[in-house]
């Protein structure tokens, strides 16, 4: 049962990362330069499309 607790918050915690990261590095890029991180919006999308099917397409 402790195993599996702590799997869960291991989880939660991976996910916060994540969340903060696409919340922050949008922001700061629209500092940078008035786009709302479409760099940023762009590598993800490729990333997670190459993850999600194990090819080359691109959103």
């Amino acid at each position: 049962m402790k195993k599996f607790l702590c799997i869960i918050i291991a989880m939660l915690g991976i996910w916060a990362i994540l969340a903060f990261f696409y919340v922050q590095i949008p922001d700061y890029y629209q500092d940078r330069t008035g786009k709302r991180g479409e760099i940023w919006q762009n590598v993800l999308s490729k990333v997670i499309c190459k993850v999600g099917n194990g090819s080359n397409f691109y959103f």
